[in-house]
């Protein structure tokens, strides 16, 4: 799985001191651009090179634990399941302040050609670049 890890900031924080439950999404969000950067694939060329884009067909989430104003989240990320035209992301959050699980976020996208209407197979080049980090239970995070 890939790591990235984000700071609550001022903005993030809703009234009751807390981190808003919709900027979790997007933590899991930014942590998706950063590693699909991170394997040589950022959006621009997803879009540019390849041909396609990932839109969000499906997503849920479970909040775990707060994170509060200037906690470090670290937020994983990896492949859950692969399809033809589509793949599963799971996003997982540790608050390295306060030592606990904030959340988990499962995202299912589809692969979207750029240039006609409609889904396609996913590149395969792209494919294999996600496919190193495919989550296991060695992963070591907490079922449901």
């Amino acid at each position: 799985m890939f790591e990235h890890t984000i700071t609550a900031r001022f903005d993030d924080i809703d009234y009751a001191g807390r981190v808003f439950y919709g900027r979790l999404f997007n933590y899991a969000h930014v942590a998706e651009e950063e590693w699909f950067e991170h394997v040589g694939y950022p959006i621009p060329k997803l879009a540019d090179e390849l041909g396609v884009l990932f839109p969000m067909a499906h997503a849920e989430g479970d909040f775990r634990g707060p994170i509060e104003l200037g906690d470090e989240v670290a937020v994983h990320v990896g492949v859950e399941s692969f399809g033809t035209k589509s793949f599963d992301v799971r996003a997982h959050a540790e608050n390295l302040t306060q030592d606990h699980e904030a959340f988990r976020i499962d995202v299912t996208r589809v692969c979207l050609s750029t240039g006609e209407d409609g889904t396609e197979e996913i590149p395969a080049e792209f494919r294999v670049a996600l496919e190193p980090y495919e989550w296991s239970d060695a992963d070591g995070s907490r079922s449901d």
